[in-house]
């Protein structure tokens, strides 16, 4: 007898079925929707998958560009990774080593703490070329202040030209290397107080202005000192701001740059601004001032003394704070007898402002002070009182050096470096930037070169170690522009010189 066996039949036009499939449909793509996007998100956030234990691990990323560009890279000795710069490679976290090399270049090195999930910038290694040769383009005598303007065109000299030419400045103009322009802007003898004849007084630098078109300059002559401010597309129109506003000034500071209004401290510790334009000068902006900076246009960062209670005869107090569109913020109180020096500048949308305490050995670091939420120090570095505190043009980098002792906080990477040059500083001579990323001094003779966490020293060139010869790098054209006596038995001899940090 035959067996029955049932057949299962589904009716695909049916609309249960339909909805059935349309459900599994979606649901399945949705799924895989969800996956790639996680898997996605991990790929952004640094992850990767490691096939020996099936699961996703974090690796941090490393951003390396060089000077010149194409050099060599090796991590760990060519262990794990080779090429050239510049270069964009995923690593694990943990401890390499890097090695740069170029040919006719000197070697280049650094170890580095990979941080996973952290994007780690080297964009700063640069290498120097083997052998140096420095170009003489001019010869000064006596020469008293060197100083190129903020975006790195011009450069502003100053020297013994006798006794009847002591109101004239030379102007560089360095936009060309292959052909420096030189200019010479003199000061009107009548504009300078009580000088109808020869001009016997002796000029110096104060600054430049943001706009890099501007000069303060002091004109001292005995005991006579007038404060101007100079155009250098039109010398003649030198603005003599003693003469001017009529007030005994001390102290004068570009407001970012707007050349009219100006910052001034007066000889009784006032703080008052001036517009050059209308002539006008404001009443008291804060007083008892010790010193001041400031910062972009109306960001002011003060040191003052004052009495704590306002009374008569009370203990007087120092505040350090800042002064912003006319609203005072105190950052700090302390005694009147402590030396005190203040700093401020901004990184990465934070400002941080610098209390260095050279009486307890303290540097105190405040992240974005007029934040009324802000009641505890960003950072607090302890046994060492600076000599000089400087931040970098970048903002990124603080600088304290007690001679050679150095200390260099990183607040991209939230680290500190402590470390002591390995030769002998002259007494009292501070180390600069001379980048965003290298410091320099001048020691016996010769210009050193170091990055800013005490790594790859480079002995560079003959420079000497005044205060006005700071050696310029020209970043965009790989040039050095230095200072230096050729001969010692004529220190009065001064030397500019030109040299190429590309070989060609």
């Amino acid at each position: 007898m035959p067996t029955f066996r049932p057949t299962l039949r589904v009716n695909l036009e049916s609309k249960r079925v339909q909805m059935a499939v349309r459900f599994f449909t979606y649901g399945l793509m949705t799924a895989v929707t969800v996956v790639l996007s996680a898997i996605v998100l991990l790929l952004a956030l640094g992850y990767r998958f490691n096939r020996d234990t099936l699961t996703f691990v974090r690796d941090g990323l490393v951003q390396l560009s060089t000077a010149p560009v194409n050099a060599n890279y090796v991590f760990n000795g060519g262990k794990l990774h080779m090429g050239s710069a510049p270069a964009r490679l995923t690593l694990n976290s943990g401890l390499y080593h890097i090695q740069l090399s170029y040919p006719g270049y000197r070697p280049w090195s650094k170890d580095l703490t990979v941080i996973a999930g952290h994007v780690h910038w080297i964009t700063y290694p640069r290498l120097i070329p083997i052998s140096l040769h420095p170009s003489q383009l001019k010869k000064f005598d006596q020469l008293s202040f060197a100083e190129v303007s903020p975006n790195g065109q011009w450069l502003l000299l100053y020297f013994d030209q006798g006794p009847n030419n002591k109101n004239q400045i030379e102007l560089v103009d360095l936009s060309n290397p292959k052909k420096l322009v030189y200019s010479t802007l003199t000061l009107p003898a009548q504009t300078l107080t009580q000088q109808s004849g020869p001009v016997p007084g002796d000029l110096s630098f104060l600054e430049w202005s943001l706009d890099s078109q501007h000069v303060l300059l002091k004109y001292t002559a005995g005991t006579t000192a007038d404060f101007l401010s100079l155009d250098i597309t039109d010398p003649s129109a030198v603005v003599n701001l003693t003469q001017l506003f009529q007030l005994p000034i001390a102290e004068v500071h570009y407001s970012g740059s707007d050349p009219n209004t100006i910052y001034a401290l007066t000889s009784d510790n006032v703080l008052r601004s001036l517009n050059v334009s209308s002539d006008e000068v404001t009443g008291a902006l804060l007083d008892g001032i010790r010193q001041f900076q400031v910062y972009g246009s109306d960001e002011i960062v003060y040191d003052r003394t004052f009495s704590a209670n306002g009374s008569a005869g009370s203990q007087p107090v120092q505040q350090t704070g800042l002064l912003i569109g006319g609203t005072k913020t105190i950052v700090e109180t302390l005694p009147a007898t402590h030396n005190v020096f203040v700093d401020y500048n901004e990184f990465d949308n934070h400002s941080y402002f610098v209390v260095s305490d050279a009486t307890t050995h303290t540097v105190t670091v405040w992240q974005d002070p007029q934040n009324p939420a802000t009641t505890q120090p960003f950072l607090t570095i302890n046994d060492i009182a600076p000599q000089y505190v400087d931040f970098d043009a970048a903002g990124r980098f603080l600088l304290l050096q007690q001679g050679g002792h150095l200390i260099v906080y990183d607040f991209y990477e939230s680290q500190k470096f402590d470390y002591n040059l390995p030769f002998s500083l002259p007494a009292a001579q501070d180390v600069y930037w001379i980048d965003d990323f290298h410091l320099a001094a001048a020691i016996d003779g010769q210009l050193e070169m170091w990055e800013f966490d005490g790594t790859n020293y480079e002995e560079m060139i003959p420079s000497s170690s005044s205060l006005y010869e700071e050696s310029i790098l020209d970043n965009g054209n790989d040039m050095l522009y230095s200072f230096s006596t050729p001969s010692k038995s004529k220190p009065g001899n001064i030397g500019f010189y030109q040299t190429n940090l590309k070989l060609h």
